[in-house]
């Protein structure tokens, strides 16, 4: 079966390319392995917050990557990593225009700082 979506990016390490995919399936992997790894996303992501996603986003086209290695490349290739998730997470929850969905009605777009 197709997902009904399937956003994609691609971030380079050293001499390897990883393609990464968010769709159901990816989604659901992330959110099996850490609960709240998208639906409780903050803008500061954890380190092993971004090895999970990059683990599960990676399973369509590396199913050998273990979220070990994913932890090490987050470590090694951070900005790449990244800005691989930033452009896959944005281009998921795009329209066919292209422009970023605005939160649901009664969500807030960004979550409460309190100072």
């Amino acid at each position: 079966m197709v997902a009904p979506f399937d956003s994609r990016a691609s971030f380079t390490a050293g001499d390897e390319t990883f393609e990464l995919a968010m769709n159901f399936r990816t989604i659901a992997l992330a959110e099996a392995e850490q609960p709240g790894a998208i639906t409780g996303m903050s803008s500061t992501p954890t380190m092993s917050g971004m090895a999970v996603l990059v683990w599960a986003f990676a399973q369509p086209r590396h199913p050998d990557l273990s979220l070990d290695q994913a932890l090490t490349l987050c470590v090694e290739y951070g900005a790449e990593c990244g800005e691989a998730l930033r452009q896959v997470i944005a281009r998921g929850s795009a329209k066919g225009d292209g422009k970023p969905r605005p939160p649901a009605p009664g969500r807030r777009a960004r979550p409460r700082t309190t100072r």
